[in-house]
């Protein structure tokens, strides 16, 4: 768990140093995949996964899973404001 809360980390710093302008830019509109069209589709793919797999983990003790609704992600700043609310320290 401590490589993925490193891992986490690092890519929270990455993600907060793009400027808004570049991180909803369309860099593929001829993909087929929705996930892949942006930094912005991209994170937000990233973050719903995130909080699906810490569910799973959840589940299996017990815990009441935490996920939102994957369209939480999909627009304005709200997969960097996700990012930004995790509770992972950035160990560079």
């Amino acid at each position: 768990m401590d490589e993925y809360e490193r891992a986490a980390g690092v890519l929270k710093h990455l993600v907060e140093a793009i400027p808004e302008d570049k991180f909803v830019e369309i860099l593929d509109s001829a993909t087929r995949d929705a996930d892949c069209r942006s930094v912005q589709t991209i994170m937000a793919h990233v973050v719903g996964a995130g909080y699906a797999y810490a569910d799973y983990l959840r589940e299996l003790f017990s815990i009441r899973p935490n996920r939102p609704s994957p369209q939480a992600f999909r627009t304005g700043n709200h997969s960097r404001d996700s990012m930004k609310c995790l509770p992972i320290p950035c160990k560079l």
